[in-house]
């Protein structure tokens, strides 16, 4: 096969991913990686850090970045998990309840 078409196959990748996080930013003022994280939340309230890393397909240090930025943004809460004082459950805020109904339709 082509080498070139893999080539061409990962420019598009790569504008595409572009315009969406060009988009979410314009229209949430969040990049789409967090606006990825926050429609998984949603479907999985409370969910474990853990497991938003796999669903993602990012390590742990890099979802703990993601998370914190997140926080700081003031969409998501993160709270203590009771079973494992060392995981961190996290939940929507109202304002990342708020950015839903726009986010969705992206």
């Amino acid at each position: 096969m082509d080498k070139r078409l893999f080539f061409l196959i990962n420019m598009a990748q790569h504008r595409m991913f572009k315009f969406a996080d060009t988009q979410c930013e314009q229209r949430l003022g969040i990049p789409v990686t967090q606006a990825a994280a926050l429609m998984f939340i949603a479907k999985n309230e409370g969910c474990l850090q853990k497991t938003l890393s796999q669903a993602l397909g990012l390590n742990n240090s890099a979802v703990t970045g993601l998370v914190g930025r997140m926080q700081k943004n003031g969409i998501i809460e993160r709270k203590g998990c009771a079973e494992d004082g060392r995981a961190s459950r996290l939940f929507l805020s109202d304002e990342g309840k708020n950015k839903l109904p726009i986010l969705y339709p992206l």
